[in-house]
């Protein structure tokens, strides 16, 4: 793994603190992010599909519309950076589907757009069922990689926690996206909980309209911070 100095530590933390906003911020550990640009990622998106997801989200789009296309851009400038990383497709209302599984971008990366362009809203919604999707679909018995999880939803429902806390203890970070057009619309102290901390900074985030929902997944197209003691 890359040396990476103090000071290179402090400017990646700074550098998430103001992607995330201090909003997302508990106090400092004392723990700096680390990004190691060699190690291959495993990320699965788990994308809510309830029938929510079909309502406006602005004036221009709805919310399933909008994460079609801001997962587009993910998965697209994923392959770019590093297209040697690999992406699954889980989607969830009641029960969870594995759409795609685990797959190298290089070779897959138009089957995977056109998975995601593909997404249509369904009934209704629990996230437990799409984080236990990805917990089986994992493979874990690989050694030397980052596993990644990306849900975003617009509901409450189910019981996340301990599945999340589980895959967590395992080396799992989990970034959670809440989309709707206020906050009040999700269940927060939840989602919260069921996100990864890495040095103080909460990997969720409560987005409203189209542009910053696009302009955030493009951001997380890059490699993941993971921490280090």
């Amino acid at each position: 793994m890359p040396v990476i100095s103090s000071a290179e530590r402090r400017m990646i933390f700074e550098r998430t603190r103001r992607a995330f906003g201090t909003e997302d911020l508990i106090p400092h550990t004392g723990m700096l992010p680390v990004i190691d640009r060699s190690q291959r990622e495993l990320t699965f998106i788990i994308a809510d599909v309830s029938g929510s997801m079909g309502a406006k989200f602005d004036r221009e789009t709805t919310k399933m519309e909008a994460s079609i296309q801001a997962l587009t851009l993910f998965i697209t400038n994923k392959a770019k950076l590093d297209p040697d990383d690999e992406i699954g497709v889980i989607t969830f209302t009641n029960l969870a589907r594995l759409l795609h599984p685990l797959s190298r971008l290089a070779e897959h990366k138009a089957k995977m757009i056109t998975t995601i362009q593909s997404l249509k809203d369904g009934s209704g919604t629990d996230l437990a069922t799409g984080l236990a999707a990805a917990s089986s679909a994992f493979e874990w018995a690989r050694n030397g990689v980052v596993r990644r999880i990306m849900m975003y939803t617009d509901g409450q429902g189910g019981d996340p926690v301990t599945i999340a806390e589980t895959l967590k203890a395992r080396g799992v970070v989990i970034d959670v996206v809440g989309v709707g057009s206020k906050p009040s619309n999700v269940n927060e102290p939840l989602l919260k909980r069921v996100a990864s901390v890495i040095e103080g900074v909460v990997h969720y985030r409560f987005i409203k309209d189209h542009n910053t929902l696009d302009a955030h997944f493009t951001r997380l197209a890059g490699k993941t911070a993971t921490s280090v003691h």
